[in-house]
């Protein structure tokens, strides 16, 4: 019952990832409505760092925090210097986005495998602030894409970011028992990076595409408001 409980919560960011191509590749929202919900979607990331995130790190040792922290940063530093020798980088729409992507989604993965094998509460909320992450991630990529592929090679790509972000879940989930406390924290700060910026350099950056308005930036603490109030009733 338990395995089954960790894949449902892992599955449901997992299975937005297609959902999110679909959309960007048929039906895509007009530029202001979607600034307006990934504003919305940072907010509830933003939330899951603050409090699932980093409220537990603080808890451990220093060690662990400044080693979580330093691996993230050196990963992110090295993931984007990457990209801006695939195809021109993530501003391209080529396979520089397709890469950040990749690797962001697959880290999800094995951040949200770690933490629910770990406390499955604390999965379900971090579940909840990747579902929209992931459609609006995967949905801007799939219009990037458009100008320089064809629907089949977008749809190949979607399937094999779904692939590893699944992969992920699942090389989080049977690493979880092997961690300890100290692993275990390492994990949560790194995570805490990569979501930051995530949230900072493809949710935010994808947003600011249109010009920023007073609701869109009350979305924003609506759904650090939203989250927080899950939080506290979970």
């Amino acid at each position: 019952m338990e395995t089954l409980k960790l894949v449902g919560v892992v599955a449901g960011p997992v299975a937005f990832i297609p959902v999110g191509a679909a959309v960007g590749l048929w039906r895509p929202p007009r530029p202001r409505v979607a600034s307006v919900i990934q504003h919305f979607a940072a907010g509830l990331l933003i939330g899951a760092v603050a409090l699932e995130l980093l409220a537990p790190v603080s808890e451990g040792t220093k060690a662990a925090a400044a080693v979580g922290v330093g691996i993230g940063l050196a990963a992110v530093l090295v993931l984007d210097a990457v990209s801006e020798n695939l195809g021109g980088g993530r501003q391209s729409g080529g396979p520089g986005l397709a890469a950040v992507v990749g690797v962001d989604l697959t880290v999800d993965g094995f951040l949200l495998g770690v933490a629910a094998s770990e406390d499955l509460r604390l999965g379900l909320l971090l579940a909840v602030g990747l579902l929209l992450e992931d459609f609006f991630v995967t949905l801007s990529l799939a219009i990037s894409l458009q100008d320089v592929a064809g629907r089949r090679r977008i749809w190949q790509i979607t399937a094999g970011i779904t692939a590893a972000m699944a992969a992920g879940g699942a090389v989080g989930a049977l690493l979880s028992p092997f961690l300890g406390e100290f692993g275990y924290h390492v994990v949560l700060a790194f995570g805490a990076v990569a979501l930051l910026f995530l949230i900072l350099e493809e949710l935010m950056r994808e947003a600011h595409k249109v010009r920023e308005t007073p609701w869109a930036t009350t979305t924003l603490f609506t759904g650090l408001l939203g989250f927080l109030l899950l939080h506290m009733l979970v």
